[in-house]
């Protein structure tokens, strides 16, 4: 009796870990940035007290700016898409801050009336941390064949849910932004908080925090059975990010005893310089690789530079 051979299937590919740049770089200068950050904050702490902290930081994060201004002027695509809003996006803002200074100055009016725009800043910058976060996670996930609606909301809310219970428990930023909405804009939402106000909304948000963390454990482990990827650099991201802004942010006897007189603004520097390193870490390549691309790259000095890889180089 004839035997048939029976030809072995072949076996799915395995995935691999993407990497934005590569693993050495991830790893390094997004990965550990959070921790990194936080060993740069603690030494120029100790050394120089907070003023130094946030002189450095300031100097970075005005920086940080410049190679999205290369990217977006550089590009010749985008340049010829996008002409007049990119040519006029400076201008209209500047001329309009311009103005209400000037009304400002005219009518004597009290300098605190500009400062408003600090409690827009203390809510718009952590937001903006948090969503570059969640950028990096959704990146370092686009493996996972798992519906993608279905990911990306999990991420978020786990993201969200546990962002929302720091900015609660750091008590130094939350009442600092009320004090700041009743003085500067007459919002008196700071006579509504009481210590018992405050007991209720910092145990809901981390009740909800640590529900949402139960319900992302059985997500993962959903896609483990279903047989779907399980992002190792996002899960490490998240907890490296995570454990450090707490540590940073909220008043804790670890961070009192290795760095007296640490405050929440010291923290604020800390995770601001995480964010602006993260960003370095991948717009230069970018704007490296776009510098190499005759096609898309406007010639000229930038160029130069960034194909040589800098002044220095």
């Amino acid at each position: 009796m004839a035997t048939v051979a029976h030809k072995s299937e072949p076996r799915p590919e395995q995935i691999r870990q993407n990497w934005i740049v590569n693993p050495t770089h991830d790893l390094l200068w997004i990965i550990a940035a959070p921790l990194i950050a936080w060993i740069w904050a603690a030494f120029t702490f100790k050394t120089g007290g907070l003023e130094l902290v946030w002189t450095i930081f300031m100097v970075f994060n005005v920086a940080h700016h410049f190679p999205t201004f290369v990217r977006i002027y550089g590009d010749r695509d985008l340049l010829r898409r996008y002409r007049w809003n990119l040519l006029l996006g400076p201008i209209i803002p500047f001329s309009v801050s311009m103005a209400v200074v000037f009304f400002v100055v005219v009518n004597d009016l009290n300098i605190f009336t500009l400062l408003f725009l600090q409690v827009i800043l203390n809510i718009w910058d952590p937001w903006h941390f948090l969503m570059q976060h969640y950028g990096f996670m959704r990146i370092y996930d686009r493996h996972n064949k798992a519906p993608r609606k279905l990911a990306g909301r999990m991420d978020y809310a786990l993201c969200t849910s546990w962002f929302l219970f720091i900015l609660v428990a750091s008590s130094e930023w939350l009442f600092d932004l009320l004090y700041k909405l009743y003085s500067d804009g007459g919002l008196g939402l700071v006579m509504l908080i009481d210590q018992g106000v405050y007991r209720f909304i910092y145990g809901l948000t981390l009740g909800a925090s640590v529900v949402m963390s139960f319900v992302y454990l059985g997500y993962l482990n959903w896609l483990r059975r279903k047989g779907f990827y399980i992002s190792p650099a996002k899960i490490a991201l998240f907890l490296v990010t995570f454990i450090t802004m707490g540590l940073c942010y909220v008043r804790n006897p670890l961070m009192q005893q290795l760095l007296p007189g640490w405050t929440f603004m010291a923290g604020f520097a800390t995770l601001g310089m995480v964010h602006v390193s993260q960003y370095l870490a991948i717009v230069w390549t970018y704007n490296r690789n776009l510098a190499g691309n005759e096609e898309k790259s406007r010639p000229g000095l930038f160029k130069r530079w960034f194909l040589k890889g800098g002044l220095a180089a």
